[in-house]
């Protein structure tokens, strides 16, 4: 069995050898043309312009068939060749199918592939799926609300215990009641006093255990500790802030792997003081 390549390889060649026997018949043809037209000039009634002009119409059809070969479509001499490839073309194709077909017939029918048959969508009223995604958005809404205050109660805690007075924390947790809602850190925020002992790796951990808590970014929680706390970082980077944010060189702010517990250990301080 001929491979798909030396099957072209050898229709090449039958072409082309096919080519050069039509160009060898029509050089035939003329030949045996003007040998009649000779024949018919050289008659003893001495017809050599009949047997001229019919050499040359002879001639003349000949040259326009074969210019008509070569310039309209594959060529009139190459019809019959192409002709065959076609056939031949889709005979292949045609015995293909056949074969196909004739092998789903005999074919056991669990081996025979089924149409796939859509699977009706299950009906989902408009209405139901209206309130379930309110009720969705009211529980995003509520868990939102609680973590607010959650953040607002642990800065509370942390700055009054720190001497800072609640006019100063108030204008904090406005700030930070904006940032949180929106995620963006405000145009204008009023800068926080700074005191002793408060260093910067206490605003630091203050900024990362609230981020981490409302899962804010780096970058964000980044913004948030120099927008808040300027006095802290006057020359500092955003990039230098983000990569030490969490440090446990705190003096006054611990960190706080989980805010609610530590808002309780700072009410339960805050009530025995």
């Amino acid at each position: 069995m001929l491979s798909k390549e030396k099957l072209k390889a050898l229709d090449r060649h039958c072409d082309r050898v096919l080519r050069v026997l039509s160009a060898m018949l029509l050089c035939g043809l003329i030949l045996l043309c003007l040998l009649a037209g000779a024949e018919r000039a050289t008659r003893p009634d001495g017809t050599v312009l009949l047997g001229i002009l019919t050499s040359l119409m002879w001639l003349g059809a000949l040259l326009l068939l074969y210019i008509a070969s070569r310039f309209v479509g594959q060529g009139t001499f190459y019809v019959w060749i192409k002709g065959d490839k076609i056939y031949r073309r889709n005979k292949q194709k045609l015995d293909a199918m056949e074969r196909e077909w004739l092998q789903m017939r005999n074919a056991p029918q669990d081996e025979i592939p089924q149409a796939s048959v859509p699977k009706a969508e299950p009906v989902v009223v408009a209405g139901a799926n209206a309130d379930e995604r309110q009720a969705a958005a009211d529980r995003s809404a509520a868990q939102k609300e609680k973590k607010l205050q959650q953040a607002l109660r642990y800065t509370w805690l942390v700055f009054m215990e720190l001497g800072y007075t609640d006019d100063d924390i108030a204008r904090l947790q406005a700030s930070m009641k904006e940032l949180i809602l929106t995620e963006v850190v405000p145009a204008t925020w009023a800068p926080f006093p700074k005191k002793e002992p408060i260093r910067q790796a206490d605003v630091k951990n203050f900024c990362w255990n609230v981020g981490e808590y409302l899962g804010f970014p780096g970058l964000l929680r980044a913004q948030f500790a120099k927008a808040a706390f300027p006095a802290w970082f006057p020359n500092a980077e955003l990039k230098t802030i983000e990569k030490t944010l969490r440090t446990p060189k705190a003096f006054c702010i611990p960190i706080a792997n989980h805010l609610p517990t530590a808002i309780r250990a700072l009410e339960t301080r805050h009530q025995q003081n």
